[in-house]
């Protein structure tokens, strides 16, 4: 499947009868253009929760539970506003 669409934009450029003039750069930046996207398309290494949510996710776990324990690595990722917060509510109580 890779090679077929890889084959088609290659035959898009080069093989139809009317005439494209572009030039090395031209050619070279639609390189560069088709491996990145190509790159990002296929890239498994993302994850699709984002540190915003987690860090949401975090919050709300703490003041659902009521609890004054948390688990360190989660307090670790937290900036330093929701920090506070948390250390806030914990001398409220």
């Amino acid at each position: 499947m890779k090679k077929l669409s890889i084959t088609l934009i290659i035959f898009y450029v080069l093989a139809f009868s009317n005439v494209k003039s572009l030039n090395i750069f031209e050619f070279s930046l639609i390189g560069v253009g088709v491996g990145l996207v190509y790159d990002q398309y296929f890239d498994s290494s993302l994850r699709s929760d984002n540190v915003y949510q987690n860090k949401v996710d975090v919050i709300s776990r703490f003041q659902k539970r009521g609890q004054i324990n948390l688990e360190k690595n989660y307090f670790d990722n937290l900036p330093i506003q929701q920090k506070l917060s948390v250390i806030e509510t914990l001398n409220q109580n």
